[in-house]
C-alpha cells in the first residue's frame, strides 16, 4: 500500500510538471528575449546570447511590417510565438531577428554591421521601444 501512495505521488509530481511548463510555454511563448537601452545603446538577451547595438552606429530606425519568411535560419530558431536568432535572406543578407510572430510590425535597425528586426510582445510596447530608439538616435545625431 505504502509503495502504491508513493508511486502514485511521482505520477501526480511529474504530472504537474508538465502541465506547468506547458502552461509557461504558452503564456511565454516558449522562448523569449529581453530587450532594454541605455544612453548609448540597445540591448538584446535571449537564452545565452546577447546583442548590443549602439545608437552612433544606427543608421535608420523604421517600423515595418514582419516578413512573411525570415529565410534560412544561420543561428537561434523558433518559440510558440517568436523568431530569434541569426537569418539569411535574399533583402537584407544575414541578419538577427528578434520578433514576436502574433505582432504585425517590427522595428528594422540598420546599423554599421547589418540589420536587427525587433519588436516586443505588444504593439504598444513595440511603440514605445520604437520612440525610445527615434529620441535616442535623434540625440546622437546631435
Amino acid at each position: 500500500m505504502v509503495n502504491s501512495l508513493r508511486k502514485n505521488s511521482w505520477i501526480i509530481i511529474v504530472l504537474l510538471c508538465i502541465i506547468g511548463g506547458t502552461i509557461y510555454y504558452m503564456v511565454t511563448g516558449g522562448a523569449g528575449y529581453t530587450t532594454g537601452t541605455d544612453s548609448e545603446k540597445i540591448g538584446i538577451v535571449s537564452g545565452d546570447t546577447s546583442l548590443f547595438v549602439w545608437f552612433d552606429d544606427m543608421e535608420s530606425v523604421t517600423m515595418v511590417d514582419i516578413p512573411e519568411d525570415f529565410g534560412e535560419t544561420v543561428a537561434g530558431g523558433n518559440g510558440h510565438n517568436t523568431v530569434y536568432g541569426t537569418y539569411k535572406n535574399e533583402k537584407y543578407g544575414t541578419y538577427n531577428v528578434y520578433v514576436y510572430t502574433k505582432q504585425t510590425q517590427c522595428i528594422e535597425i540598420v546599423h554599421k554591421d547589418g540589420v536587427v528586426l525587433i519588436n516586443d510582445s505588444s504593439a504598444k510596447k513595440t511603440t514605445s521601444l520604437y520612440n525610445t530608439l527615434i529620441e535616442k538616435t535623434t540625440k546622437s545625431e546631435s
